[in-house]
């Protein structure tokens, strides 16, 4: 368990401060990390919004006997932006009474669907979830439904975080009351805010100053609240004795009744009896009605015809029930009535009753589902002794499947007439004797003969001339088997048509002949007949050709099986050699060709390396061979560009055998990656199939390739930014305590100065202070300039440097370095140095770098020597460092790298941040040069190489 003080460091962690709330349990560390965990959770973590909790929390604190809680959520409220109107606003409210709740109640029961957004600060949706709140947290008699409609309303983990803050509320009022030296005026937030909030609202003041009275009289009120329960209680059991006194009178009563009850009964059977005697005199007249076919109607003659009686087979006829008409209740008959017959059925109605005599008609009324019926209807006025008409009795039937058989009729005879007089076949009516009575527009039009002279002719005789034709042709109508029959038939104009017909007997001993002109489909016929003999053979060759594309489909779906397995295998490998090998094995097996190898290609050599294969037993193996690109040009020239060849060629090995041989490239849209060779027998090629198979194998294979290469890729730069994080936590340390040095010796020099007033101390803690602010300033420079350079926000001013007299002066201080420390430094200048155009800060930021780290890493006795050059053909100046000191290989490629230090390389035991190679670096780029460095054989030289007119 942590101690008090860990507990107390999260508090403070947290809120900034301890509040005096956690002070009696600081002596108690179990109890105090129990009161805290519970701040965390149900409070300080709770997830409903802080302006809720803060409000909830404030008005709730007026049921607490001392003060704290109140002033600090009150203070806390004016932190989150509430005036201290508002807050007191707050706190006076009064309480939510039973009928308050019942409204806020309503209003949460019209928020259909769960919230997903918190209602707006002061809107009525969130006064009344504060005030089920408020009354889940007082218990009061809705408790109940207020949880049930929350639970609801905020859904199961938002209602679980409101009930746990109540609860956390309920503990921090026993709390507080249970510990009365809890005080706010301890507390940052009451004083550091009430003073605010008072000012700005003075009643305030008032509200907390008598806060003892107003608890006094919450509590006063929660008192008299039980004492009405309890009240409530004993009137609910005086209601449950006065209930149990009616039940006894009750059953008194019910003898009473009883005896009346049996003088009732010989009565009512009485009166059942006349009753059933009026009922079957009604049930036979509704028999009666009830079989009649159709509807029964009286209705008074007036405007509307109001219904008196309609018997029930209305509803049937009109989707109404009875009741609906009687009185015209709902609708009154004539209001079914179809509008376009209104007019007819009144003038025919009213005739009859003019003329005293019954009328029957026929109209449509519209069905309760909106259909269309057709009825008949049969009426008759009934009169008074003085001739007025006294009602209208009437019976009304449904005819509608015979209106729509008169219809059907109608429309089948319209469709025969159209189909006989469009339809452009030859139709003909023949008499029992087989002559022609009448003939469509498409028989006149093929015959040539007209309807009118077909009535005084014999028109057999003129379309087959000869006698005993015509009587096969009369044979045929006659017999009427429907069956087609073709005739050579002659037309008007003399010519011989081929015709077929074929007939139908009518009952009346008549038949019906259709025929049609068959002359172009005998023609077609016989010349159907010669392309039979050029089918017959076309089908052999199709045959032939079918069995052919059959065994190419038969391979296809081989070769796309192989496709699929090759993907399925190559697809998620990340190892490019299992890749290849896949590949090269699965097309081996499927093409069965002799061999199969696969080659990658090195660009920047020029080389192409065999690393799979898969061949026949006893041929030569060629994996591992490396082959020079250039030496096969015609071949790889192809290849290069992407493109598949086939040609034939030597094998090479311990003998030389001839072969078909396809090259096929494996390539991207990035470029060519190597390539997949296969070797069949001389005398084979390779078809378009199986070219298309070796090329889709290819493109999955560069696919792959990417991805296993990428995935490489990928884990070195995993690794590479694993080491920068490293690099960075190791700069950020050094810089933390570069930064920190200092500051502590300056603090101490400023500690000294005030402890000591001597003239020779001051100057020395003085000096003190000047050295090391100059270091910090030095530090945060480096920064600065390294950002700057890299960002490119530097301006470099290039000026004329005479090397013979400025390089002294950056020497000259290393000079003692190297004295104090037992190393010797050798300078060497050219003799025909030129002036140099550069900025001299720049290049002697540089030269200071590399000297400085020279002597760092140079051990005692060492030697460090400068050599200064001038390059005529190159226009350049050329600075060498030399140091005994040796750098490994490893750690030679990552000094420029920022924040990189080499590790236990420094005898002296100076540290630095790890920016100065990589700061130099920079400088030398911006100023236009390049640096290098070496080191082998127990010496590290930096070579420096500026252009001596200067570059920006």
């Amino acid at each position: 368990m942590p101690t008090s003080q860990q507990i107390q460091a999260e508090i403070q962690a947290r809120f900034g401060f301890v509040p005096p709330f956690f002070a009696p349990a600081q002596q108690h560390p179990q109890v105090l990390e129990n009161l805290w965990q519970q701040t965390v959770s149900a409070y300080l973590d709770n997830p409903l919004p802080a302006l809720f909790k803060e409000k909830l929390a404030a008005y709730l604190a007026r049921y607490c006997a001392t003060p704290y809680c109140l002033v600090c959520h009150s203070c806390t409220l004016s932190l989150l932006g509430m005036k201290a109107q508002e807050v007191l606003a707050l706190l006076q409210s009064p309480g939510p009474t039973a009928t308050d709740i019942q409204q806020f109640l309503e209003v949460l029961a019209g928020e259909m669907d769960a919230l997903t957004d918190w209602p707006a600060p002061g809107s009525l949706l969130e006064t009344s979830l504060l005030a089920c709140s408020i009354f889940i947290f007082l218990e009061r008699q809705e408790t109940e439904r207020c949880r049930g409609e929350l639970h609801r309303l905020l859904g199961p983990l938002n209602y679980q975080h409101l009930i746990t803050f109540i609860a956390y509320l309920k503990t921090c009022h026993l709390w507080v009351e249970a510990h009365p030296e809890v005080a706010y005026e301890a507390d940052p937030r009451a004083r550091n805010h009430l003073n605010a909030l008072v000012q700005s609202e003075s009643r305030l003041g008032n509200f907390f100053a008598n806060y003892g009275e107003r608890v006094r009289q919450e509590q006063q009120s929660k008192a008299e609240l039980q004492a009405e329960l309890t009240a409530h209680k004993q009137a609910e059991e005086s209601l449950r004795q006065t209930h149990n006194e009616l039940e006894s009178r009750v059953r008194e009563r019910t003898q009473e009744l009883a005896l009346l009850n049996e003088q009732l009964r010989a009565e009512i059977a009485e009166r059942q009896r006349v009753q059933l005697s009026l009922q079957q005199r009604e049930e036979h007249f509704r028999s009666l009605v009830h079989n009649i076919p159709g509807v029964i109607f009286r209705c008074a003659y007036d405007l509307a015809w109001t219904m008196e009686y309609v018997s029930d087979g209305i509803e049937e006829l009109t989707g109404y029930p009875a009741a609906d008409f009687i009185g015209n209740r709902e609708r009154s008959f004539a209001s079914i009535d179809h509008p376009e017959d209104l007019a007819m059925i009144a003038q025919v109605v009213q005739q009859g009753l003019d003329e005293r005599q019954p009328w029957m008609l026929e109209y449509r009324i519209i069905r309760a589902n909106g259909s269309v019926r057709w009825v008949y209807e049969k009426g008759q006025g009934i009169f008074n002794q003085d001739g007025s008409v006294c009602w209208i009795d009437g019976a009304v039937f449904d005819i509608t499947e015979r209106k729509q058989a008169e219809e059907e009729q109608r429309r089948q005879q319209e469709l025969l007439q159209t189909i006989f007089e469009k339809i452009p076949v030859m139709v003909a009516l023949f008499d029992e004797r087989g002559r022609v009575k009448m003939t469509n527009p498409a028989c006149e039009t093929t015959l040539g003969w007209p309807a009118e002279e077909i009535q005084c002719r014999d028109l057999m005789v003129e379309l087959y001339p000869n006698s005993q034709y015509r009587q096969s042709v009369l044979d045929c109508i006659r017999s009427a088997e429907g069956k087609w029959e073709d005739f050579r038939t002659r037309t008007r104009d003399g010519r011989i048509l081929d015709t077929s017909w074929a007939n139908v007997l009518l009952s009346d001993g008549t038949s019906i002949g259709i025929g049609q002109d068959i002359t172009e489909r005998k023609q077609a016929e016989a010349k159907l007949q010669q392309l039979y003999q050029r089918v017959q053979l076309l089908n052999t060759e199709l045959e032939q050709q079918v069995q052919e594309r059959t065994a190419q489909l038969q391979q296809s779906l081989e070769f796309e099986a192989t496709l699929k397995r090759v993907t399925d295998k190559v697809r998620d490998g990340l190892d490019e050699g299992q890749i290849l090998q896949t590949a090269v094995r699965e097309l081996a097996l499927a093409l069965a060709v002799s061999c199969c190898n696969t080659a990658l290609y090195d660009l920047d050599l020029a080389t192409s390396t065999v690393y799979h294969e898969y061949a026949l037993s006893g041929l030569p193996s060629a994996q591992g061979q490396v082959l020079q690109i250039v030496d096969f040009m015609e071949i790889y020239s192809q290849l290069l560009q992407g493109q598949c060849l086939q040609f034939c060629g030597i094998v090479a090995g311990s003998s030389r055998l001839h072969a078909a041989i396809l090259a096929c490239p494996i390539f991207d849209d990035q470029g060519i990656l190597g390539d997949l060779w296969l070797f069949k027998p001389l005398n084979a090629v390779f078809t378009e199939l199986e070219i298309r198979l070796i090329q889709q194998v290819a493109n999955q294979c560069a696919i792959a390739i990417r991805q296993a290469r990428l995935y490489q890729a990928s884990q070195a730069q995993v690794a590479a930014l694993e080491e920068i994080n490293h690099l960075k936590d190791d700069f950020l340390s050094t810089v933390s305590h570069e930064l920190r040095t200092p500051l502590s010796n300056m603090k101490m020099a400023i500690h000294m100065l005030r402890m000591f007033v001597s003239e020779e101390r001051c100057e020395r803690y003085l000096k003190i202070l000047h050295d090391e602010c100059a270091r910090e300033t030095e530090l945060i420079n480096d920064l600065l300039d390294l950002q700057r350079l890299e960002v490119g926000a530097d301006c470099v001013h290039l000026e004329t440097l005479q090397l013979q007299d400025w390089l002294p002066k950056i020497i000259e201080p290393f000079l003692l370095r190297v004295k104090d420390r037992q190393q010797t430094l050798d300078v060497e200048l050219s003799a025909d140095l030129p002036p140099l155009i550069s900025n001299a800060a720049a290049l002697e930021r540089v030269l200071a770098e590399l000297l400085n780290n020279a002597c760092k890493y140079t051990a005692s006795g060492g030697e460090i020597a400068l050599k200064v050059g001038h390059i005529p053909e190159r226009q350049a100046i050329i600075f060498v460092i030399h140091n005994q000191a040796e750098i490994s290989a490893t750690e030679l490629t990552r000094i420029f790298e920022k924040f990189y230090r080499i590790p236990g390389a420094d005898p002296w035991g100076q540290k630095g941040t790890g920016l100065g190679l990589a700061l130099i670096q920079k400088l030398v780029e911006r100023l236009g040069g390049e640096i290098g460095v070496e080191s082998q054989a127990g010496q590290t030289t930096f070579t420096v190489e500026l252009p001596q007119q200067g570059w920006v």
